[in-house]
């Protein structure tokens, strides 16, 4: 009874969390101005505060969601968007931010204009799309008076285009939201590989025609792609979500290729794709690996559609593009990219939706199409980049690093969307018994479709996420339905902190978890669950507590593999169809080396792209190197006439001849004249003969010049001669001196040998 009574109190009055955030179910009430005076602003002045209704939306459950601003004191307030939820004329929730500034001044020692010509001092190409304005900006519990614009500038980071704000006294930035998202009426242009600044954006975008709706262009092939994949994602929004392009009035979808993005330390590159908020509302694209013509981002429909979503949460949410706002941003366009891509997998066109919309294995990958995948959101450690898969381990959070970690931090909102679609337990931790099921895809993206376009706000954080989406649910599928409670699932797994509403609250006397074996009973506050024993794991389909086994948990990181007990010991291992390559698992049909077997005696390996086979002992490559064929050693049954050693090289038998003979065809013939009788290689080296010649080999610090060893700096009339036409022989200068080296130390290790005194 006593928890009952606590959340009783919680709920009764709004609950004010972290930065302002309200959330309270409304009873009695006609009018929304008696909302704000009697639940906002009982304790203060409302002469101090101007409510204004900046847009109205109706949800896919009918509720008509008014979302409000207000000024303080004439000035207006950044961050901090209230909504209420009107279903069949009543008025029944408000949710949001609101708080009341903290401000020891609302005046300003400079105008506006004073403050943005010191900003525009320290970057190039500055460019204003709306005036100066005075706001007070609201981030986490500070409050800050500044100076607003939206403008467009280049500086050593790049181009930047977004609202920013400036300190009014000291003209410090303060933040900056951007409106450059890293996109039916089409229309195609093309940038011709020029680089992203703020002048290029200001004078040429959207660059040169290429062909608008009803034309298509086979000669620029990435043109196509992208008219392509925008009308799939224009279907997909139409047809599964009833909105009407990304403003839900018909607005025209721009996309401009061949654009390259400049970054710090790397400069020009194609490596992205962004969507351009107000003024531009339009998509731009690079082409990847100029190496690579399959690498262009417009060919990915997957990262087509998560543009593009950025210009419908533009148009809806406007989620701040920094910190968790900006985290929760990303993910809305990871999930409506996946999203868009399995729909089309599944059969949707420009007729309707398919007739079964299922994910498959490639729905969880973004960008696979376009080379390696950039984020698993079934497995967001495999990210590109790792990303956190736990609300305990964020990162970046208030730093300059990706705008707080957004493409970082997305991860966990992506695993939270797939477990609501697929179900099951975390990827990665080891779980108790609340486990999701899953609502399939239809159901889970109207879920998060119906909280970003109704109830979240500009500065919607994961938590605040997490009561919207249960909301969502609810005004979707019914109070406590199983929908929200599936959403509630999910988010206590990642442990994102947030409570469910009372009535929809369980106790442990109303799951009876004793009737499961292995089982105990977790009671809290929130919503208590049943949990197993150590060492035991939930199995969905049996409905019972199981014993762990070696490869329960155990992801494998390379695609298309799986985990198997190997004496003992988890060991991942490549799918049927699948063979290991490096850290990759390929398919057989792509395998070169699928039908080569080396004849039986080696093994077929690719390296850098070059197949060969890696022979056993006594075998050698055949010509082709795809085989292994019986080693033949030149040299058998050739004993040089006993005066001499057969030697190999360049896969040919020589003979390397004693002193006192020479080589002629592999045969050692006695020499009729010393040749070396005379040759003292002035001291410095060793006569050898080679052939009919006798020839110096010399000391380090010597080189041969006819038959004589000089010191490598003299000067002589040779020292200048081409290599070609030197008399003599030194290492290093002939293509025969390691063979000749090698004669020699035989030819010295024989007269010693013969010279020496057997003990």
């Amino acid at each position: 009874m006593k928890k009952i009574i606590i959340i009783s109190m919680l709920l009764s009055i709004i609950v004010f969390a972290k930065n302002g955030e309200l959330l309270k179910k409304l009873d009695n009430y006609s009018s929304v101005d008696d909302i704000f005076k009697n639940e906002l602003l009982k304790d203060y002045n409302t002469d101090d505060f101007k409510f204004i209704l900046k847009k109205s939306v109706k949800g896919l459950s009918n509720i008509l969601y008014l979302h409000y601003k207000y000024k303080y004191k004439n000035i207006a307030v950044d961050s901090q968007d209230i909504v209420i939820s009107k279903k069949n004329e009543k008025l029944f929730l408000i949710s949001g931010n609101f708080i009341v500034p903290e401000l020891e001044s609302l005046s300003s020692n400079y105008t506006g204009t004073e403050v943005f010509t010191k900003f525009s001092k320290n970057v190039r190409d500055i460019k204003f799309y709306t005036p100066i304005e005075k706001t007070i900006l609201v981030i986490s519990d500070n409050t800050y008076l500044t100076y607003k614009a939206l403008v467009a500038y280049t500086d050593k980071k790049g181009y930047h285009l977004g609202d920013i704000y400036l300190d009014s006294n000291s003209g410090k930035i303060i933040d900056f939201h951007s409106n450059k998202y890293e996109t039916l009426f089409r229309r195609i242009y093309t940038f011709e590989d020029k680089c992203f600044t703020s002048s290029a954006i200001y004078n040429d975008l959207p660059g040169d025609y290429l062909f608008l709706e009803g034309h298509e262009n086979d000669e620029d092939v990435s043109a196509l792609y992208a008219y392509n994949n925008t009308g799939i994602t224009y279907w997909f929004y139409k047809f599964l979500l009833h909105r009407n392009s990304f403003d839900n009035r018909g607005g025209e979808l721009v996309s401009t290729l061949h654009v390259k993005f400049y970054d710090e330390g790397y400069g020009c590159h194609g490596y992205n794709a962004s969507f351009l908020g107000y003024p531009f509302y339009q998509m731009v694209y690079g082409d990847g690996n100029p190496n690579n013509p399959n690498d262009d981002y417009s060919r990915a429909l997957d990262v087509v559609a998560h543009e593009l979503t950025h210009a419908v949460t533009d148009a809806t949410s406007d989620l701040i593009y920094r910190d968790e706002s900006g985290a929760l941003n990303e993910a809305m366009s990871d999930i409506f990219g996946a999203t868009t891509e399995a729909w089309a997998d599944s059969g949707g066109t420009s007729e309707g939706n398919p007739v079964n919309f299922v994910a498959n294995d490639n729905t969880w990958k973004i960008g696979e199409s376009i080379g390696s995948v950039m984020r698993y959101m079934n497995t967001p450690a495999l990210a590109r980049q790792s990303q956190p898969d736990h609300y305990e381990n964020l990162k970046y959070i208030g730093t300059q690093r990706d705008n707080g970690g957004v493409h970082i931090n997305s991860g966990i909102i992506n695993l939270a969307y797939y477990l609501l679609v697929e179900g099951g337990s975390h990827p990665v931790r080891i779980q108790d018994l609340q486990k999701v099921k899953g609502l399939g895809l239809e159901k889970a993206i109207k879920i998060f479709y119906e909280a970003q376009i109704g109830l979240f706000v500009n500065s919607t954080n994961f938590s605040m996420a997490r009561s919207y989406l249960s909301l969502a649910a609810e005004n979707l599928y019914g109070n406590c339905s199983d929908e929200s409670e599936q959403v509630n699932r999910v988010f206590d797994i990642l442990g994102v902190p947030g409570n469910r509403r009372e009535e929809c609250v369980k106790s442990c006397d109303e799951l009876n978890c004793a009737q499961i074996e292995n089982s105990f009973c977790v009671d809290i506050i929130t919503n208590s669950y049943c949990k197993c024993n150590d060492g035991y794991h939930w199995n969905e389909e049996s409905s019972a507590c199981e014993e762990d086994y070696i490869c329960y948990n155990i992801t494998c990181e390379m695609n298309n593999s799986h985990c198997e007990e190997y004496n003992n010991a988890p060991l991942c291992i490549c799918d049927e169809g699948y063979y290991p390559d490096g850290q990759a698992c390929l398919k057989k049909e792509d395998d070169p080396c699928e039908n080569i077997n080396c004849g039986g005696h080696g093994q077929c390996i690719t390296e850098n792209n070059e197949t060969f086979c890696n022979c056993n002992t006594g075998y050698e490559q055949s010509d082709n190197k795809l085989s292994c064929v019986i080693y033949t050693n030149p040299c058998n049954d050739i004993d040089c006439s006993n005066h001499g050693n057969c030697v190999v090289k360049n896969s040919e038998a020589l003979c390397g001849c004693f002193d006192g003979y020479h080589a002629e065809n592999l045969e050692c013939i006695e020499d009729e004249v010393d040749l070396c009788d005379g040759v003292s290689c002035s001291g410095h080296g060793s006569c050898l003969v080679d052939g009919n010649t006798a020839s110096c080999i010399c000391e380090s610090g010597y080189k041969a010049d006819k038959q004589e060893c000089i010191k490598e700096n003299a000067n002589s009339e040779n020292n200048n001669k081409p290599e070609a036409e030197s008399s003599g022989c030194s290492y290093g200068n002939s293509s025969n001196s390691l063979f000749i080296y090698f004669i020699m130390i035989l030819i010295i290790f024989r007269k010693r040998l013969f010279n020496s005194k057997l003990l």
